[in-house]
């Protein structure tokens, strides 16, 4: 082999991995995959969301549960130390208020969220649209 021929097969070579190299990049770009998902498919998406948030709403039939009654003292003993209020009860009862505020702002927060959903969703078609 000549040295121009030699020259000639190093520069196919190079071409070739600069190609494989670039074709390895777009293959491993999940966020823009998953862009080109969504507008492509944008209704499967909304409606799999849909169907997530209906999901873990709990509003999909699951078992109801009743409060335990807790036991009373008897009137007549003194409080002793173990009428004191453990610290885990504590915590406990912080995270059951914490839940019951989030219950009742819900409904308050869902057509916030939800109108800002349908912005961001209209603003996705529009942006889409304009790239057709």
């Amino acid at each position: 082999m000549t040295r121009l021929e030699i020259l000639a097969e190093l520069e196919k070579t190079r071409f070739a991995i600069a190609k494989n190299a670039s074709g390895m990049r777009e293959n491993l770009d999940v966020g823009k995959k998953i862009q080109s998902s969504v507008a492509r498919h944008a209704y499967w998406w909304i409606g799999g969301a849909a169907i997530l948030g209906f999901v873990l709403s709990g509003r999909g039939g699951g078992k109801s549960t009743k409060p335990i009654p807790a036991k009373r003292a008897s009137k007549k003993s003194k409080p002793t130390e173990k009428d004191e209020i453990p610290e885990v009860i504590k915590k406990t009862t912080a995270l059951t208020a914490l839940v019951a505020g989030f219950k009742i702002l819900l409904p308050i927060l869902k057509p916030l969220i939800t109108n800002y959903a349908n912005k961001a969703l209209i603003q996705m078609a529009s942006r889409s649209a304009r790239r057709d």
